[in-house]
Order: structure tokens, then sequence, then C-alpha cells
């Protein structure tokens, strides 16, 4: 509906806060990750890296939503194993 549109709209748009975009492919995560500590490029050490970003304390304080990746959206948290 409109009303729920415009809902979503107004909590993405929240003064002060952002969207963080997540939606690296798996061949660009990979390059990030071996640049920064030759890090292996894998499926697990993938899911580690958006939970930390998804689960950080206080993170709601500051973004308002994620553009996110295909594998994103199959991938579980090893704390809750709830889909991020």
């Amino acid at each position: 509906t409109i009303q729920s549109l415009t809902e979503t709209v107004d909590k993405l748009t929240t003064y002060g806060k952002g969207i963080t975009a997540c939606d690296e492919s798996s061949t660009t995560i990979g390059k990030r990750f071996h640049d920064i500590a030759g890090i292996p490029n894998t499926t697990e050490n993938r899911r580690k890296y958006r939970q930390m970003l998804f689960e950080t304390e206080g993170i709601e304080e500051f973004l308002s939503g994620a553009i996110l990746d295909v594998e994103t959206l199959y991938q579980k948290s090893s704390t809750s194993d709830v889909l991020f």
C-alpha cells in the first residue's frame, strides 16, 4: 500500500542515519579481503564480515538500511541462526 511504502521511505531517510552498501560481489569483496590482511575469500569469511557489520552493538543508531548482495539474502547469523 502507499501507506506502507511511505513508512518505509520515512525509515530509510531518517535524519542523521545512512544506508550502507554491502552489495560487493564475491570477487570485489575478495580483493578487499586480500588487500587488508590476506584473508581467504570464502563464503564463511564473507558471512562473518557481514555479520560483524550487521550485529555491531548500536549500529541501528547510525544505519537505516543496507543494500545487499544476493549472497547475503541466504546467509544466517551464527549467533541467532536468523537470516541477515
